[in-house]
Parts: C-alpha cells; structure tokens; sequence
C-alpha cells in the first residue's frame, strides 16, 4: 500500500464482539498495527504506542494479528492492558485477508490511515517516539 491510496476495508471483531468495519470510521484518523504475540518488537512497543496514542487522544487504534488464533489474542490481553489499543478478534481466515489486503509482511507494521480513508504512512519494524510523533502530525 502506497501513501494517498484509499484504505482497503474490511470488517472484523472485537474481543467484547463488537463489529468494526473501515467504512463506519470515516471522518476520524484510524491506526492498524498488525502485530503478533511472539514478535518481540510489538511487545516491546505496545507500551510506548499506547501511550502515545492516549496522549493524543486517538480512539481509533485496532491490533490485527494474522497468526494468533483467537484464543491466544484473549490470553495476551487478559495478561496486557493497554487501554489505548483495541485488539481485534483474529484467527485465520478474516485476519489474514485483511493483512493480505494491505500487503503486510512483517510484523510490527503500522498504518495509518487520515479521516478521509486514504492511507497517510506505512511503517514497518521498530519505530521511536520522535518517529511516531512525526507520523501522527499528518494526520
């Protein structure tokens, strides 16, 4: 996915199943950072993006994990608290066509996506706060 793009949708769940769907957050800048519980990097970050993103009152933030299933997801977060984050439902199938959609790679990845829809920034692997900060002025 290439910056000015429009966002791919999709529709998944959260872990209180709540339905979330792209095309029903328009008008606010929306977050997707695909993650996975063994990937060292999104552990170690979840802390510093959560922050960050309570700091700047950014209530669209989704955690997509495309390898977890959805019992591991609920484990991880009944053990991690990041009230920033909303993790959503995984498993194969659904998760996977939404990383597949947006051509993700690797994990951490993080898209950014401004209130029109259109993709802002694409970041792969690690990212410092300075960085994060800067990323989160475009939107």
């Amino acid at each position: 996915m290439k910056p000015g793009q429009m966002a791919p949708d999709f529709t998944l769940q959260t872990l209180e199943g709540k339905t979330i769907s792209l095309q029903h957050l328009k008008g606010q800048p929306v977050v997707l950072v695909f993650w996975a519980s063994w990937c060292s990097i999104c552990n170690e970050e979840f802390p510093l993006i959560n922050r960050v993103f309570q700091q700047r009152k950014l209530k669209r933030v989704y955690l997509i994990s495309a390898t977890d299933s959805e019992k591991k997801v609920r484990v991880f977060f009944k053990t991690h608290v990041y009230p920033g984050l909303v993790p959503l439902l995984t498993g194969h199938t659904p998760a996977v066509q939404v990383a597949r959609k947006y051509q993700v790679s690797g994990q951490p990845t993080m898209v950014f996506i401004n209130a029109s829809g259109r993709i802002e920034k694409v970041h792969s692997g690690a990212i410092s706060t300075e960085n994060l900060l800067q990323i989160l002025k475009m939107l």
